[in-house]
């Protein structure tokens, strides 16, 4: 295990990137913060349940890399980012319908970070054109649920 965590965090350093390995397999708080200790920037999960169990386990930044649209499950998620604020949570939003839901979820100010799925043409999930992700990242700013509305 070492070993591979050393490789992906010379194999990101030597392009720059930053790396938010999934969490989901595992659901490992020890793996997680050994992968944080090895330089990745976050960690990623498949569902709000599984980063409810990866802020409470102290990773400083979750990714969800999927939508987040439970409304009890969202006002849960954001009162521990209240109560939290050296954490970060993001999740991802593929329509306006979706920022509408979370819009109707979430109070005014809330810290979910939201970022555009963007998708291709027949694919499974994600915004299809430029024009509708566009308009999404025009959604999510200027919400007044948005961290970056204002």
């Amino acid at each position: 295990m070492a070993h591979n965590l050393q490789v992906m965090a010379d194999w990101v350093a030597a392009r720059g990137l930053e790396l938010m390995p999934h969490g989901k397999t595992t659901m490992a708080p020890v793996l997680w913060r050994r992968q944080l200790e090895a330089g990745a920037t976050g960690i990623t999960v498949a569902t709000g349940w599984q980063a409810d169990v990866a802020l409470r386990a102290g990773i400083p930044t979750v990714q969800i890399a999927n939508m987040c649209l439970d409304p009890a499950l969202l006002r849960r998620l954001d009162g521990w980012l209240a109560e939290h604020p050296a954490q970060e949570l993001v999740c991802w939003a593929d329509s306006l319908a979706a920022v509408d839901l979370m819009e109707q979820a979430l109070p005014e100010g809330s810290r979910l970070g939201v970022l555009v799925e963007l998708g291709a043409e027949g694919g499974r999930t994600g915004a299809r054109t430029e024009a509708e992700s566009l308009a999404i990242a025009e959604s999510v700013a200027a919400s007044p649920c948005s961290p970056c509305a204002g």
